[in-house]
């Protein structure tokens, strides 16, 4: 079916400079917006979020431009994990590892699997320093510096062990052994001695060398417990929000998979949220032993929640064009505040609909152009916005 989006000369809402400006400046990328409260004055909840606030683990599958990173964003300040004073953590997947990860292909799987963790983890352990640095009563425990030392050690520090290379053995001649005889006797007022022996003695003498190697590796029950420590002393919560997990080499994934859930899963106080796409992620394999490596979904981690699910347009045309309507009224809402209200009388999304479409028709089809994806959402409104500037938004 061929359609276009195009404008007519109708409402005036487009003449406005300010409201056109707001429309093509919308940030379509979560990570991209630094002012908080435009962040989550712009969020829609589709019952997703309320689902995350808990203690359980989660994968949050969704194709691109679907909102899971604005989704982990809005999680940072949701008021569930604020009042426990909850340590966040948000990890973006493409900011880790170097150069030589992706183009050295000479570097071992096991180095290069190590590297990627502990990149990850030196990043957990800053959060925790400057969570509790900003918290002065935190602080105040003894203890908490100490440990916090002590994490940081297992971390960054190379696992020492002591390595046996050889045993010297040198002979010597003794002058007698124990079987020989000695005895004392005064004849005269003069003393005599007299030393005999049967057989020679020789003594065996051992050295042995030892080498000190240095080598990457860390020790996970001593990790583990470190941080159960950390996080015990001061009750805090930790969760980690780790975004695009897909962007970590597909062969490093169930590695670093089995790395978490050993190092975290155990502590009851750490929650880890990761966002991913899912034909692109691979969270467990088979070693050569037919063991497995990594998360096993649904009892390591669930991993039931997929953003997709909740913007299939032929479920509920209705629906969805309403959820639409919803999410380019609170992103311009949070461009340009009470402006549309006073200016344009445009106060919900069923207002801004009215102004802009010349019927519901018009707007039902600009929801299924973008085909559950709410980036080519915002896209394809903007470009009908620019290519109007004076009417209103109408299909033929």
């Amino acid at each position: 079916m061929c359609y276009q989006i195009s404008l007519y000369l109708m409402a005036n809402i487009l003449q406005d400079p300010k409201v056109m400006a707001a429309i093509t400046s919308i940030i379509q990328r979560s990570e991209r917006q630094n002012n908080e409260q435009r962040l989550q004055a712009s969020y829609v909840d589709l019952g997703i979020k309320s689902s995350l606030e808990s203690v359980n683990n989660h994968i949050v599958y969704g194709r691109r431009g679907t909102g899971k990173t604005h989704l982990l964003k809005v999680l940072q300040d949701s008021s569930y994990f604020k009042e426990r004073r909850t340590c966040q953590v948000y990890i973006d997947a493409r900011t880790l590892g170097s150069t030589e990860q992706f183009s050295d292909e000479t570097i071992s799987l096991d180095q290069r699997c190590f590297s990627l963790f502990q990149y990850i983890m030196i990043l957990i352990w800053g959060h925790l320093q400057n969570h509790y640095f900003r918290n002065e009563d935190l602080m105040a425990k003894p203890e908490l510096e100490q440990y916090l030392g002590e994490l940081g050690a297992i971390i960054t520090k190379p696992y020492i062990r002591h390595e046996h290379k050889k045993r010297n053995r040198k002979t010597k001649q003794s002058d007698m052994d124990e079987n020989a005889i000695a005895f004392d006797f005064v004849f005269q007022k003069k003393s005599f001695s007299f030393k005999t022996s049967d057989k020679s003695s020789k003594d065996v003498e051992n050295a042995d060398e030892y080498e000190i190697v240095s080598s990457n590796k860390i020790i996970f029950p001593d990790l583990q417990s470190k941080i159960d420590e950390v996080l015990d002393i001061t009750s805090t919560p930790l969760l980690i929000l780790l975004d695009e997990w897909q962007q970590i080499p597909s062969m490093l994934q169930p590695y670093l998979a089995e790395f978490l859930k050993r190092s975290f899963f155990p502590l009851h106080r750490v929650t880890i949220i990761i966002a991913a796409l899912e034909y692109r992620s691979s969270f467990s394999k088979k070693s050569v032993q037919e063991q497995a490596i990594g998360f096993e979904l649904g009892a390591d981690i669930s991993a039931t929640i997929d953003i997709d699910d909740h913007y299939v347009f032929d479920k509920d045309r209705t629906a969805i064009a309403e959820v639409y309507a919803t999410v380019l009224y609170r992103h311009l809402s949070a461009e340009l505040g009470d402006y549309l209200s006073w200016e344009h009388g445009v106060d919900s999304p069923k207002a801004l609909r009215s102004k802009l479409f010349s019927s519901n028709e018009t707007f039902t089809e600009l929801a299924r152009a973008c085909e559950g994806v709410v980036r080519d959402l915002i896209n394809i409104f903007a470009k009908a916005a620019l290519k109007a500037r004076k009417g209103e938004i109408f299909y033929r």
